[in-house]
């Protein structure tokens, strides 16, 4: 994660890894491609990228399946 936040790492592809207490306010890609039936699972993975800063101005979010 530290090797992300220093933009050593462009992409992260993981499962459960960072679906709470992960925060990452510059993310501005975000792919769901993994299946829940929980709405507040969603949200709060969505959530991951929705946060606003002073340099993000878009988050694209695309939904698999």
């Amino acid at each position: 994660m530290a090797a992300f936040k220093q933009k050593k790492i462009r992409f992260l592809c993981t499962c459960d890894m960072i679906s709470e207490g992960w925060d990452y306010p510059e993310l501005g890609i975000l792919v769901m491609a993994r299946p829940t039936l929980s709405k507040i699972l969603y949200l709060q993975q969505i959530g991951r990228g929705l946060r606003k800063t002073n340099t993000k101005k878009k988050c694209y979010c695309y939904r698999c399946g």
